[in-house]
């Protein structure tokens, strides 16, 4: 995301898996006051970015890019921060990982075995690094852990904390319904961070 005091709002999407893919190149998004038009963009956005959309851009029936590269999806965010528009005035940087898996590469330089969990900490401990310094630019990380049954929280929570530098950007969510609820939530929370004097 990148917002300024403007409410100029603009966002990128990528899927990543075993590749990373854009799906949404800084797209505007309506002030959210405006609900009419907010309506109108979330429904175009959520036909974009569901499974459905996904295999018609893909041509394919697969609704997934495969397994979890975190490294990958790092690298990718990176870029596309670099190409992301200039605003007049100061635009707030934010990026919001969405995951529903652990570590697994199967090829490449960065492979490894996926039953191994040393192997899976490994890749979480070069995330961090990584991390550090492709996301230098960016003001804040956040992290949503899609996980119904607690298991990927439990195993990698610390670690996303850690990556994201405070617990409180990190969060489960329980259900995909769930998702949009905590994303609209965040963004009107950064809108308010840019301009304390927006109201609802």
């Amino acid at each position: 995301l990148g917002i300024n005091r403007a409410l100029d709002v603009r966002i990128a999407t990528i899927y990543f898996g075993d590749e990373s893919l854009m799906i949404l190149n800084w797209v505007p998004i309506a002030d959210t006051t405006d609900r009419p038009t907010w309506d109108q963009q979330l429904a175009v956005l959520q036909t974009t970015l569901s499974a459905d959309g996904f295999r018609e851009l893909r041509g394919t029936d697969r609704a997934n890019l495969g397994n979890t590269n975190f490294l990958e999806a790092i690298g990718a965010a990176s870029e596309t921060f670099a190409l992301a528009p200039s605003a007049e005035s100061q635009r707030l940087r934010v990026m919001i990982l969405l995951t529903d898996g652990e570590p697994c590469v199967v090829d490449g330089p960065n492979r490894f075995d996926c039953q191994d969990g040393m192997a899976k900490q490994h890749h979480m401990d070069e995330l961090q690094t990584l991390a550090q310094q492709a996301l230098a630019d960016v003001d804040l990380l956040y992290v949503m852990v899609l996980d119904s049954s607690g298991y990927l929280w439990n195993l990698y929570h610390e670690d996303w904390e850690t990556i994201a530098r405070s617990p409180e950007q990190v969060w489960p969510v329980d259900s995909s319904q769930q998702v949009g609820v905590a994303f609209r939530k965040l963004l009107i929370e950064l809108i308010r961070r840019i301009n304390p004097e927006q109201t609802w």
